[in-house]
């Protein structure tokens, strides 16, 4: 599971980084991508997916978008039963077919 902020419609280069570093470990395995920002992160997890396909890992179809506001960017508090709401059904969508991709092998 990769959980990442969308910086300028992407995801960081530390994480590209380590990506590629470990590309073997990557091999097969299914992945969550769930990402967050201002924008809730669509083209940074579509980018990764693509990051991801590359070094032959399963991105699974569901990959939650956070979109933050901009109290919570700025320091804000936030309670995540109010501000996540939205959020929740996908984010549990996401984990459900983790676990059954990792059940299935």
């Amino acid at each position: 599971m990769f959980v990442t902020p969308q910086y300028n419609w992407g995801y960081p280069a530390a994480l590209k980084n380590a990506i590629d570093h470990l590309y073997r470990e990557w091999v097969g395995k299914p992945m969550v991508i769930v990402s967050y920002g201002g924008h809730g992160g669509g083209k940074c997890a579509a980018q990764l997916r693509q990051g991801l396909e590359a070094v032959k890992a399963r991105p699974l179809a569901t990959m939650p978008g956070i979109t933050l506001s901009r109290a919570i960017i700025g320091g804000g508090p936030f309670d995540p039963e109010r501000d996540f709401r939205a959020d929740k059904a996908s984010v549990q969508q996401a984990f459900a077919q983790l676990v059954t991709a990792l059940a299935l092998g």
